[in-house]
Order: C-alpha cells, then structure tokens, then sequence
C-alpha cells in the first residue's frame, strides 16, 4: 500500500486530483449561479454535480496513463535516437551486423510469418558469436516495409554490415535469398538463395537458419581479416592483431604454420597494447594447446610462456568471461585441472553463452573421466558457436569422450565432422581411427592414422599416449593400428 501511494505521488496523481477538485468546485458555482440567472430547471446544477463526480475517476485513470505514455515515448525516443551512440560504445572494437526485416514479395501473411520468424532466429544465432556485435531485433524492425539504404543505416546504426533478405515463393518451394553488404560503400560480400520446400519449411526453419548463420558468420570473418590486412603493419592496432590471430586459425585450421603465424600476431598485439588481456589469455591459450600438440618447437618455453600470459590476462580482467575461459581452458591443457575448472566455471557464470569455456570445461571433464557431464558440455557449446576456430578442436575431444562412452555411431559422425572442419588438424583422424578400430573396421582406422602421420610426421605413439591418454594409445594398438614410428 505504501509502495502504491508513493507511486500516486510520483505520478502526480494526487496534484492531478487537486485540480480537477478546484475546476469542479467553480463548475459547480457556475451551474449553480446560472440556474439562479438563467431560471434554469433546479436539476442542472445536481446533473453537474454527478457528471462531475463520474469524471473524477476517470480522470484520475488518465492522469496514471499519461505518465505512462510519457515514460514509454521517452524510452522509444531514447532508444530510437541513441543506437548509434550506444553501438560506437558496444561495437567499435569488433565487427558489427544488423539482420534487417526480410522482404515479401506477396501479400501473403503466411509467408510473412515465416519471413520474420527466420530474421528473428538469425538474430539469436548471430547474437551469441563471440566478437560479434548484433542490433537487437526491435531496433532492426523499425526499418521493416521502409526499403531503407544500407549506408544510411550504416550510419543511423554504427553498424560495419547489414544482412537484407526476401522471401517468395516459387511454386511449391519457398526461396529465401539473403545478401551481405558492407555499409559504408555499399558493397556485396556475399549472398545466397536457399531453396525449401514450402509445406516442410516450418519443420526446416531452425536447420535453414543454423545453416544462414554459419556461412554469414564465415563471411563477417572473412571480411574482417581482409580488412585488416590492408592496414599496413606499422599502422595495425592491438585489436586488428588479436582478430587477425582467430580469422588465421578459423580460415587456415590448425597446422604448425599456423599457429606459429597466430602466435605472433598475439605477441605484436601485446606489444601495441600490453594491457590487452584478452590477447594475453587468447595466447596462454593456444600456447597451452600447441605445446600439448606439438605444435610448439619449444614446448617447454611455450609452457613457461602460457603460464605467464594466462597469470597477466587474469591480473588485468578477473571478471571477463572470454578471459577466464581462454585461461581457464590453458591451466586445464596445462594439466592444472584444479586450477582451471573453478576459473572456467566462473566464466559460464558471468556469461553463460561463452562457448568456449563450455568447450573447455567439457575437454577438461572428459580429461578427468567425468564422461557423461564433459560430453554435454561440448555438445552444448557447440550449439551455442557453430562457427567457431576451436571447432575441430572441440569435436575431436568430444567424439573421444562418445567412444568411451560406447556411442560408437555418435562418435565416429563428430570424428568426421571434425575432419571436415579442419583437414589440417590430425587429432580428428586419430578420433576417427580410434572409433572404426572400436567398430572392427581396422582397414578404415589405418587409413586414418596414416592421414593423422602424414599431417604430422613425426607422431608416433609416445605422442598419441601423451596428447590423448593411455587409454585412446593402448586401443589402436590393441586393434592392431599401426603408428608408424
């Protein structure tokens, strides 16, 4: 009740009533005086005063309401006027998208629904990549039925890209075309036609848009390490360096050359801003991952290294969430489970839709033989970062932890996916090979093994023992797979 009358008064409800009283006081002494002058029938001055006194709740309704209005008109025109402001502050540092309303080439509201519904799917996929910033949909919306150019909501916005799309329908099949634009010359990066059947097409919505989102997303980074390749190197800032680093390894896959190459661009951008914490967690990282992979020629002073670069990102961001898990997962493939699982943990709990960090929690809980959670984990990363530079990564240790689990038939597909992801990343062929060696298909594991040798020459089972454990070494040879070495 308390709460109630403070709300009365901060509306100005009770200042509202005093008025009304007072305008109805000298109605009344109006009325009465008229009836005086006028000999008016004795009933006028008691209508006036019943009328008055029905008008009274009324208007004190419409005093609480006009407040209302007023503070929702504040905020669309707040929202409205600032999301340029509000995205020079959230996105100048990272690539920026708004997913404009999908057009319809009918009158069909149907298709419409469904239009809309695939912009606002695209819009939550989108939202959750990382070092990708999304305008909310109600924002995008605001452009729907305006036809509007792409710059001039480059600027409105302070967005890098805008995705258009339409949809019509092509006989029984629904045709979804979407294009890519760079807003501040206009230019077409990309662009594509999705054809669907129309009457599965709600069925199919979540697998078409997944599938949108993934190329798009591919696009973006591509776009951006385009970019800042044309900024000559002396000129390059810290942050350039840091998303050059993540397009290298997304685009390239993993190799010793690569990560020698996104190593280095760590360092330099540590070097321009050595209060970038999240260079020197993302570099405690893959020094960590190239050090248990061989990809390090020094992996003891890549050790030294990650566990520096990890301490330093901690002191300058304890409470990020991209540096935590970055650090997180480097203790952990470090072999310091105990110090990198709670640190880890405590980044899903400021961000729990850091992909990366459930990545890592679950790589480190399927090192630890906590199979069941650690297989969820991963799964759920995945599908939070479909597009992902640890995707390979993440589906090699995950279809590890299926096999020991007994899901041959779950695991040999993710084997497989991860080989597909990245070529160059022999640890999804040792996947492979162990899962068809579980199956009793020896031949096929063999020829995966010699993939994962030929990719790295010098694995050998010492090798294979140390990176994936005694368990994944002692199956392939007990199979009778051979590891050349």
């Amino acid at each position: 009740m308390i709460e109630f009358l403070k709300e009365l008064r901060r509306r100005k409800v009770w200042l509202f009533a005093g008025v009304y009283l007072a305008l109805a006081w000298v109605l009344l002494q109006v009325a009465i005086a008229l009836e005086d002058t006028l000999s008016l029938p004795t009933w006028v001055d008691q209508v006036t005063l019943v009328l008055l006194g029905l008008g009274f709740p009324v208007a004190l309704l419409l005093a609480w309401a006009q407040d209302s209005n007023a503070s929702t008109a504040k905020k669309a025109t707040t929202e409205s006027a600032s999301p340029s402001t509000t995205m020079a502050h959230e996105g100048r540092n990272r690539p920026s998208l708004v997913i404009l309303p999908f057009t319809c080439f009918s009158g069909d509201r149907e298709l419409e629904i469904l239009a809309d519904g695939l912009t606002e799917d695209l819009t939550t996929l989108l939202g959750r990549v990382p070092d990708l910033f999304v305008i909310a949909r109600n924002t995008a919306y605001s452009y729907k039925g305006k036809a509007p150019n792409v710059k001039d909501v480059g600027q409105e916005l302070g967005v890098r890209y805008a995705l258009e799309g339409s949809a019509r329908t092509i006989g029984e099949n629904l045709r979804i075309t979407s294009q890519l634009i760079e807003t501040q010359t206009g230019t077409h990066l990309w662009a594509e036609n999705y054809d669907r059947p129309m009457a599965a097409f709600a069925a199919i919505q979540d697998e078409l848009a997944q599938t949108m989102a993934m190329q798009l997303c591919s696009e973006i980074i591509r776009a951006e390490a385009a970019l800042a390749k044309q900024v000559p190197a002396a000129n390059q800032d810290a942050l350039s360096c840091h998303q050059q680093a993540k397009a290298l390894l997304l685009f390239k896959g993993w190799s010793k050359k690569s990560f020698s190459e996104a190593t280095n661009l760590l360092r330099q951008a540590i070097e321009l801003d050595p209060d970038l914490a999240a260079a020197h967690a993302y570099l405690a990282m893959l020094l960590a991952i190239g050090g248990l992979a061989y990809y390090a020629s020094d992996r003891q002073a890549a050790h030294e290294e990650a566990l520096a670069a990890a301490e330093r990102a901690l002191d300058l961001a304890p409470q990020s969430s991209e540096v935590l898990g970055c650090v997180g997962c480097a203790y952990s493939d470090l072999g310091l489970h105990q110090k990198g699982i709670p640190i880890i943990e405590k980044a899903i709990e400021i961000d729990a839709t850091n992909a990366q960090a459930f990545a890592a929690l679950g790589a480190a809980k399927i090192v630890t033989l906590d199979l069941e959670n650690g297989v969820k984990d991963l799964e759920h990363a995945i599908k939070l970062s479909p597009v992902n530079a640890g995707s390979a990564v993440w589906k090699a240790v995950l279809s590890i932890g299926q096999a020991v689990l007994g899901d041959l038939a779950a695991a040999l597909e993710m084997a497989r996916q991860a080989c597909k992801d990245d070529p160059r990343y022999y640890p999804g062929y040792i996947a492979m090979a162990l899962v068809l060696a579980l199956q009793g298909s020896k031949e096929e594991a063999q020829v995966a093994m010699d993939e994962a040798q030929r990719i790295l020459p010098e694995l050998d089972r010492t090798k294979v023992r140390e990176f994936l454990g005694d368990w994944v070494e002692q199956t392939l040879v007990e199979s009778g797979i051979e590891i050349r070495n």
